[in-house]
């Protein structure tokens, strides 16, 4: 049977330090998300998806042509607003990465991995 060895306070508190400094790696709330039920989180995601999009500003050119290159370097997620109502009359919004686009057209990849191709006139 091994015995693990015994250090000296300030050992095990060098140690300690030592650990908590280059080891350890917090999880942030990462950590907190297991205690979420599936009823909580898909009741969550319905309230989400109910709730109407806010209609936001047009934007100039330039600024969509700015956020979609940000979103495709960085692959980060962007959310985009059309010029397109639904049978609601409330304006139409996609969320995801963009997974490629030119002068005239972009494609989102959604959450879900569907590709959506949208052309540039029409986003807002």
């Amino acid at each position: 049977m091994m015995r693990a060895p015994k250090y000296s306070p300030k050992e095990a508190e060098v140690m300690a330090r030592r650990f908590f400094t280059y080891d350890y790696h917090d999880r942030g709330m990462l950590k907190w998300q297991g205690y979420f039920l599936s009823d909580h989180t898909t009741a969550l995601r319905r309230q989400r998806q109910q709730q109407p999009e806010v209609e936001q500003p047009q934007l100039a050119e330039q600024e969509i042509g700015r956020r979609l290159a940000r979103s495709w370097n960085r692959q980060t997620v962007v959310h985009l607003q059309l010029n397109v109502l639904d049978p609601n009359q409330t304006v139409v919004g996609l969320t995801g990465v963009v997974a490629g686009h030119n002068e005239s057209m972009v494609v989102l990849k959604d959450c879900h991995q569907h590709y959506h191709q949208l052309l540039i006139d029409q986003l807002r």
